[in-house]
């Protein structure tokens, strides 16, 4: 069972971490669709904003309360954040709220202590709330989904990548309902976690191996070497026994590739602000896809906060 604490720090950081995340999806669901289907537009910018209120809320109780690890992880925000908001502000002529990277550049790091009862049913009323919406964003993604696959809805995201955010939508939830229980991770949980996470690390491999001008080979044929590689540590998952050995091994290739791609994801993103490649997909998603890397990272291959060893998340 959580302590107040313990609650608190988790549902900071595991609710600063995902909403950023969801968010970023609601923006390329938007972007994706054309004019004719204004109505999901329109949802997913208000299931945008919903998660952004959502964020501002967390925000309230975070001053003091995370670590400087963390508020250093590039997580919430990283160094490309502004540059890749403001290029997508400019192709696509709209406007994106930069507010909160003010905010949480303005946060002083501290450990959570003597948290009120009160502080506590405020947090949990936000993880109920939060609960409630992911579980609606789930259902619109599952509706995009569906019609995107029997030819009833155009998007320039394909059917894959909203499968893949709906998986990242469903460990959210089960973190929520944990959190709402006060239930600690446990290491079947964790490894699930890690399994999920390097499964999506493929998947943004192979997305920008779609995304990226057919001209630059050389950039093609690292991202299939990276969908390859990961795609065998994936059957490893599924064919070593769940041993304290076997983890070590697969937790020590998963760290090994996961920081090699996040330099891969930089050199990228370099470029694109250097105008040195073309991507058919907005700037800011690849902002998405840089605080993912981080997060697993964070989460799982930096032995400090490393939940397999860990009652919760730090």
């Amino acid at each position: 069972m959580l302590n107040n604490e313990e609650l608190l720090k988790t549902s900071l950081v595991t609710g600063l971490s995902y909403l950023m995340i969801l968010r970023g999806f609601c923006l390329n669901i938007n972007f994706s669709l054309l004019d004719n289907n204004q109505t999901y537009k329109d949802s997913a910018l208000d299931f945008y904003q919903k998660f952004t209120d959502l964020i501002k809320e967390l925000l309230n109780h975070a001053d003091k309360t995370l670590s400087e690890d963390f508020l250093n992880s590039e997580i919430i925000i990283n160094r490309y954040t502004i540059q890749l908001v403001e290029l997508t502000e400019k192709l696509f002529s709209t406007n994106i709220a930069l507010e909160i990277a003010g905010e949480v550049a303005n946060l002083s790091p501290g450990t959570a202590e003597d948290v009120s009862d009160e502080t506590i049913e405020q947090i949990n009323m936000i993880n109920k709330v939060t609960l409630v919406i992911s579980l609606n964003f789930l259902d619109f993604l599952k509706d995009i989904f569906e019609k995107e696959i029997n030819n009833q809805l155009f998007s320039y995201s394909y059917p894959f990548l909203i499968r893949k955010m709906m998986e990242d939508v469903n460990l959210y939830i089960l973190i929520l309902e944990r959190l709402i229980r006060k239930i600690p991770l446990d290491p079947t949980f964790a490894l699930d976690y890690e399994y999920q996470s390097m499964n999506l690390l493929k998947a943004f491999a192979m997305f920008l191996r779609s995304y990226i001008d057919p001209s630059r080979s050389d950039v093609l044929i690292k991202t299939q070497s990276f969908v390859i590689e990961i795609e065998h540590l994936l059957e490893d998952y599924k064919k070593l026994g769940l041993t304290p050995e076997n983890q070590v091994i697969l937790t020590e290739k998963g760290k090994n590739i996961d920081e090699r791609f996040g330099e891969f994801l930089a050199h990228i993103i370099e470029e694109l602000l250097n105008s040195e490649i073309y991507l058919t997909i907005e700037p800011v998603f690849l902002d998405n896809m840089y605080r993912v890397v981080n997060l697993s990272r964070f989460f799982i291959f930096d032995p400090k906060h490393n939940i397999q060893t860990k009652e919760i998340i730090q």
